[in-house]
């Protein structure tokens, strides 16, 4: 397990996504059941129907760069925030304070954002991307940004989807691994078109961060690529194709933001590993630096897990969540808005069913179908109509 894991490893060397459970790094929704797909009724430009009355229970979250997307149990997406790149999906790229309905996206299965752009997995297994495409990001074949849902060549029959800072991964049925865009320099798998991953068992999640790419196996393995101090090999060489993370064994879920990446294990354990200068590690003060992956201490059984760019949040079987990470902005709910080097329980929040991570704000499900959002608001991402940032979770009036 991974105890193993950090004995072996030492020997041998802009977010919120996600897995199964979390269909996102930092960007996507992460719970304890969810997972990650009826085509649009159509694919041209978008139109944008502000929310009524009477709404669907809401399904599933997913927090960009300083943007959001909620998905509703009927299928349908709505978005809100920053809109510079098309990203949410509304056929302009004006910004929106509060949620609007994405036209002609129908019977989405599961959501997931980072940064600049988004992506959305419908239920006959096709994917559709929009937003920002400087690097390849979108899977469409070029460097074209995208303001409406436009359908991903090549991929069909997907169970999962992940959005990273500058790349995306995609999970089939039969549990084969797609990669587009670029997780920094000179990567084997970065392209403009998804790219199968070759070499590897059955895959079950993706987790892109800026620094480091996060594979789980089916069979609860761990491979990494990227920078080489992210990547929890114990050394700070660059990792240019997937390699096995020691014996890591029995883990659940992944998540991945700037620097560090998160280990849910079947044991509900959640190991750290990377960089935490802001604390998001959460193994304390002392400890900005975790070579190999680390257990982090006084945390109660995990259900989920969540990386913001540089901040973490945990959810717990009994829908309690604890925060990390960088703080001065409110994206870990804690009203007092400094840095926390050690996981700390947000106060008042309670019956929460899943948790997203976005760059410097954060989103909450819970059980009722109500939605809170707290942090950094400069483009309306938390969908309450201003620009006012929330350092505490304050409910989305929308979706009451």
């Amino acid at each position: 397990m991974l105890a193993a894991v950090c004995l072996l490893v030492a020997v041998a060397g802009c977010g919120g996504s996600g897995t199964p459970s979390t269909p996102g790094p930092g960007g996507e929704t992460a719970s304890p059941d969810s997972s990650a797909g009826s085509p649009p009724a159509a694919t041209g430009p978008q139109g944008a129907t502000p929310l009524a009355g009477g709404l669907p229970r809401v399904r599933a979250i997913a927090a960009g760069y300083d943007h959001s997307l909620v998905l509703l149990e009927n299928g349908d997406v709505y978005s809100f925030g920053s809109n510079n790149s098309g990203q949410l999906g509304l056929g302009d790229n004006q910004d929106r304070l509060t949620p609007t309905k994405i036209e002609g996206l129908s019977g989405v299965k599961t959501i997931a954002a980072y940064c600049y752009h988004s992506l959305a997995l419908l239920e006959n297994g096709d994917v559709y991307s929009f937003g920002l495409n400087e690097q390849g990001e979108l899977g469409l074949g070029d460097l074209e940004n995208r303001n409406v849902p436009t359908r991903v060549p090549g991929l069909s029959n997907v169970k999962y989807i992940f959005a990273g800072v500058s790349a995306s991964a995609a999970v089939t049925e039969s549990g084969e691994g797609y990669f587009f865009g670029r997780a920094g320099a000179h990567y084997a798998l970065s392209g403009l078109s998804p790219n199968l991953v070759n070499g590897l068992p059955p895959i079950r999640a993706f987790a892109p961060g800026r620094e480091a790419v996060v594979i789980l196996l089916e069979d609860g393995g761990i491979y990494v690529f990227g920078s080489g101090g992210s990547l929890g090999l114990g050394h700070g060489e660059y990792v240019t194709a997937p390699t096995r993370l020691g014996s890591a064994a029995g883990v659940r879920t992944v998540a991945a933001g700037s620097m560090q990446s998160l280990l849910l294990l079947d044991n509900r354990d959640v190991y750290s590993f990377g960089l935490g200068y802001q604390g998001q590690l959460g193994l304390g003060e002392a400890t900005s630096e975790a070579p190999v992956p680390t257990k982090i201490p006084g945390l109660p059984p995990a259900a989920a897990i969540a990386a913001g760019y540089n901040h973490c949040l945990i959810l717990t079987p009994d829908g309690e969540v604890y925060s990390f990470g960088e703080g001065v902005t409110g994206q870990l709910g804690l009203a007092e808005q400094v840095d926390r080097f050690v996981p700390t329980k947000i106060e008042g929040l309670s019956g929460v069913t899943a948790i997203a991570g976005g760059i410097q704000f954060s989103l909450v499900l819970l059980a009722d179908g109500e939605v809170y959002s707290f942090g950094q608001n400069y483009s309306g991402q938390l969908g309450h109509g201003d620009y006012v940032a929330r350092p505490t979770p304050t409910r989305i009036e929308a979706f009451k």
